[in-house]
């Protein structure tokens, strides 16, 4: 019994959580995620008392138990505010309801939201997610809001704002209105307002911008009846001089001669990104200030010239018609993206000339290269993807890190100068070769491209297209083939789900690369599971001319006179089971597996 006690007092005086002081206990929930920092309770009565007052409160309904009524969720936001503590001034307050049936108003919400107001909130994110039966219905907007003289940031989704009145918030720095309805004009002209965003707001009509230091916008239109078509919304933006950030999205009446009226003159502006806007035919940027460019899907797109030196990422996703892309000016430029783009192999060599400090390029879809040349010294980064009619790439980049390739296996070199290159490969079956010996020399010539790489992924899900076994050269060809890939150290492998035959899958992964040192297999049907093998071998010197029986007439002896040790993780005991017996039979030096 003395003992015991001995033990309590001592655990008592190491608990120095319950001494800490409130604001250091409220500093580190503010490092925690907040469904981590709820759960910080249990720690000690002491954070349990500190949770009442913590200025940030966050309550989601999608964080609860998926059979949760609306009631019960709404009863416990009621009865957890009231057990907060009196008198705090809130940082934070966001309540996330999902709302069923013709929910538009409910006093336990108002109640939630007239809490947060009295306590001088600062930043208020509402967001009211309705059923798809109701595409018509938003939730009333409390009146409680006007007005507001703490708020700072105003984020409301799911609301009608029939009544709203953005000149009774005279403090306010940023609001976001997101799937609100009922709102026709929206007028801005607050000085103090820094952002602003509005994404599916059904029924707008028109945004007036006047008199104002924004300094981001974000439009986002709502599509009309569920169809291809954008609501047809008209945006003012005045004398709005003071933006650095532009985003339009899906906006109908974004023409040519509304861009160069309202864009063009934007000097300050850093960061410009249309998408969907389907009237736009020429786009000509010339502000001095801006680093990033985004151009995606803008069907009617005939010509971009940007002539502003600044940029530094320039992306374009393009669509069927055809669109010339001018870039002369923009030798600043480290990020290149082109996706479905009108361009051909001089087109890309000479760009590239004229890019000196690039690192990053992204040939997506581009249907004209055939004969692709790419010689940089800067580049880090290239990912070559799906272009049809690809037959060569021929690629001079000496401090290339990563390359990613998904298309067609090259009958012509794919060579590649670069000797830290982390490649992944993406390949389609060659269905229309006569025979599978066919595809396996195709196929072997291909990967030994990538030899001298420092890590060779082979993903086989991301089209779904190759099956594992058609990576698994059949015994009759491993005879007369040399292995592609003698010189690979790490090999990764994803597929999507786990091997039936995981033996065979390793035996032939150890045939394409005899001397590896670690060989992963990423089964992305079970959570990106990576099982893991590593391999250590015996110096060549202790090696007898007896032990080369199974390759002695080979250039390329395999693995099996030189593993000494195996170290496996993660795999299913029954695999497990089987790769031990696999490697206790084939290798002649073994002397340890790990598990």
């Amino acid at each position: 019994m003395g003992r015991r006690k001995e033990l309590q007092t001592s655990t008592g005086k190491a608990d120095m959580i319950s001494d800490l002081p409130e604001h250091i206990i409220h500093n580190i929930l503010l490092l925690l995620p907040i469904k981590y920092a709820a759960r910080s309770i249990v720690l000690s009565k002491r954070f349990r008392v500190a949770w009442h007052s913590f200025p940030i409160v966050d309550i989601d309904f999608t964080q609860f138990p998926i059979n949760t009524s609306l009631d019960q969720f709404l009863d416990f936001v009621r009865d957890s505010l009231q057990r907060r503590a009196p008198n705090i001034c809130l940082e934070k307050f966001r309540l996330l309801v999902l709302l069923g049936g013709s929910v538009e108003a409910d006093s336990r919400i108002d109640g939630a939201i007239n809490y947060a107001i009295e306590h001088k909130v600062k930043e208020l994110d509402l967001q009211f997610l309705h059923n798809n039966v109701y595409n018509d219905l938003y939730y009333r907007l409390p009146s409680v809001l006007f007005p507001v003289d703490s708020l700072k940031v105003l984020k409301l989704k799911g609301f009608n704002l029939e009544k709203l009145d953005l000149e009774k918030f005279p403090s306010r720095e940023e609001l976001s209105l997101i799937s609100c309805g009922r709102l026709k004009i929206l007028r801005v002209s607050n000085d103090q307002l820094k952002t602003l965003e509005v994404k599916s707001c059904a029924g707008l009509l028109r945004i007036d911008i006047s008199e104002s230091n924004l300094r981001s916008f974000s439009f986002t239109g709502k599509r009309s009846g569920g169809g291809v078509e954008y609501q047809n919304c008209k945006i003012n933006q005045g004398d709005c001089h003071s933006l650095t950030n532009l985003e339009i999205r899906g906006a109908s009446r974004i023409t040519s001669e509304w861009f160069k009226n309202h864009v063009s003159k934007l000097f300050l502006l850093e960061n410009l990104i249309l998408c969907e806007c389907n009237r736009l035919r020429k786009i000509y940027i010339p502000n001095p200030e801006v680093k990033v460019v985004e151009i995606r899907k803008c069907a009617a797109l005939e010509k971009i010239e940007i002539v502003a030196h600044n940029v530094q990422s320039f992306v374009y996703i393009g669509q069927s018609r055809p669109c010339e892309i001018k870039i002369t000016a923009c030798r600043f430029i480290r990020n290149l993206q082109l996706d479905s783009a009108n361009v051909d192999d001089r087109w890309v060599e000479e760009r590239l000339s004229q890019l000196p400090l690039l690192e990053s390029l992204r040939l997506s879809y581009c249907d004209r290269l055939r004969n692709l040349q790419v010689s940089h010294q800067q580049l880090k980064s290239f990912q070559l993807i799906t272009c049809s009619i690809l037959e060569k790439a021929v690629i001079y980049a000496p401090n290339l890190i990563s390359f990613s390739y998904e298309g067609k296996v090259l009958q012509s070199p794919l060579s590649i100068d670069s000797p830290q290159l982390e490649a992944e490969l993406v390949l389609d079956y060659g269905r229309h070769l006569t025979s599978t010996e066919d595809w396996y020399n195709e196929l072997r010539d291909f990967l030994g491209y990538f030899d001298h790489c420092k890590l060779l992924i082979l993903n086989c899900i991301a089209r779904r297209s190759l099956c594992p076994s058609f990576l698994i050269f059949p015994e009759d060809l491993r005879e007369t083939l040399l292995p592609p890939l003698f010189d690979i150290k790490h090999l990764k492998i994803i597929i999507d789900s786990q091997p039936r035959d995981i033996v065979s899958l390793v035996d032939g992964l150890l045939w394409l690369s005899p001397l590896l040192e670690t060989m992963s297999i990423i089964v992305s049907g079970s959570n990106g599971r990576e099982n893991s093998l590593k391999f250590e071998y015996a110096k060549p010197s202790a090696l007898g001319k007896k032990d080369l029986v199974c390759c002695h007439s080979r250039i390329i002896k395999c693995w099996r006179h030189q593993l000494k040790k195996v170290s496996m993780e993660n795999f299913r005991h029954g695999d497990k089971l089987r790769l031990m017996d696999y490697f206790g039979t084939n290798a002649m030096r073994l002397e340890i597996i790990e598990t």
